[in-house]
């Protein structure tokens, strides 16, 4: 029996500033501590400002995933575990990972949680060591395994697994995905140099080399193609840096040094930090200066609210709301949506005009299950858009519930 999950994405085009070539003066930092930890390392963070990462505790050697805001930190521990690595995080709080048990410390395991609390194992078949790293809002996963004498990336949509394999690398890890589909990462060729790479279909690849640096790697990319990651200089003096394919900048991380490991579709950039004593290592976030982070108000609705009868029909819905923000949401004036199902599968899609902050718009969709057999599901719209008065500010997502339309 088919229960389709809805969720709804919506999302504004925009202008984003042009890189330039200078550090610090482009973000503002921020640097976080779990506590009773002497490493914090942060990895992803979603469009909800939502981080993951992993702590190592003062005492012991065991390490856990967390999940936080920035003020309250909540542990992502896989139970039986002895090491939990959250990594990656979408923006409906779907964390991924990795985690070892201690009756194989030598072998690893990607995982898959919605509440941590429940894991899913995820081990691509025949692997004998699996991690996950990133999660996209369609649901796809991307990370590594294992196999005697290799390391690949891979691509799963929880079902099936594709290989993602640089022709000719010894080593490739895939580490990011943006909703696109697009996947980046970094592979070693044979004189053991490290490349960066991004691709769209797995097979054609696009090399990252930071120009004069002795090793790039890519570890994450958002919507609007923005690619963070690591360089090592000719003197292997590690940098963070941030591209758009064409021009890159480097990140000044507070007189530390560290990696940019996960960038959300509002620009904000978060890492580890390795701090100027060499002792200990910090979580970092970089926000964007000038960047618009006060959420607006969204409203939605859907009618009809009950898909009846459950017999595989289409169906009309019609979804309307609004879209407030200061002076008044007159600024939002065209936006496009998606409707994804419990599979990540991307459904209706199009294109929608607002009027004076308000839209309204007519998809298409059906019901699968046995007579009688409803369930309320929440709709969520991401929205992002940019002041019309001034297009150049990076853009900025927030996640609403809306109303629940019962399935």
């Amino acid at each position: 029996m088919h229960r389709a999950l809805l969720s709804a994405v919506l999302s504004l085009s925009v202008l984003l500033s042009p890189l330039v070539a200078a550090q610090d003066a482009e973000y503002t930092y921020t640097t976080f501590d779990a506590h009773d930890t002497w490493r914090t390392f942060a990895t992803g963070i979603n469009d909800r400002g939502q981080i993951v990462g992993h702590v190592s505790p003062v005492t012991g050697d065991q390490a856990d995933g967390f999940v936080t805001d920035g003020i309250t930190f909540t542990p992502i521990k896989v139970p039986g575990a002895i090491h939990t690595s959250a990594v990656g995080i979408n923006d409906d709080g779907q964390i991924v990972g990795h985690f070892h048990n201690a009756d194989a410390p030598g072998r690893g395991h990607g995982f898959v949680t919605t509440d941590g609390v429940t894991f899913t194992a995820i081990d691509v078949p025949g692997a004998i060591h699996t991690e996950a790293y990133d999660i996209n809002n369609r649901r796809q996963i991307v990370g590594s395994f294992r196999l005697p004498g290799t390391t690949r990336g891979f691509v799963t949509d929880g079902i099936t697994f594709t290989s993602i394999e640089v022709p000719g690398a010894m080593l490739t890890y895939a580490w990011g995905i943006n909703d696109d589909g697009q996947i980046v990462g970094w592979f070693e060729d044979a004189t053991s140099t490290r490349h960066g790479f991004v691709t769209t279909d797995g097979v054609t690849f696009t090399a990252i080399d930071v120009p004069g640096a002795r090793d790039t790697m890519a570890f994450g990319i958002n919507d609007d193609d923005q690619i963070v990651g690591e360089f090592l200089d000719a003197s292997a003096t590690p940098h963070s840096f941030i591209t758009d394919g064409a021009t890159f900048t480097t990140l000044d991380l507070l007189g530390g040094s560290g990696a940019a490991q996960g960038i959300n579709d509002r620009g904000q950039i978060v890492g580890p930090l390795h701090d100027d004593t060499g002792m200990e290592w910090h979580g970092f976030m970089a926000t964007p200066r000038g960047a618009d982070t006060t959420a607006p108000a969204i409203t939605i609705s859907a009618s009809p609210t009950t898909l009846r009868p459950p017999n595989g029909q289409l169906v009309p819905v019609t979804v309307s709301g609004t879209i407030t923000d200061e002076p008044g949401g007159t600024w939002v004036q065209t936006s496009t949506y998606r409707i994804i199902d419990e599979y990540g599968q991307i459904q209706p899609s199009g294109s929608i005009t607002l009027v004076k902050g308000q839209y309204t718009f007519t998809v298409a969709l059906r019901e699968h299950g046995d007579a009688g057999d409803y369930r309320r599901t929440p709709v969520k719209w991401l929205a992002a858009f940019t002041h019309h008065s001034n297009p150049e500010e990076p853009r900025h997502a927030c996640e609403t519930p809306a109303r629940h339309v019962q399935r």
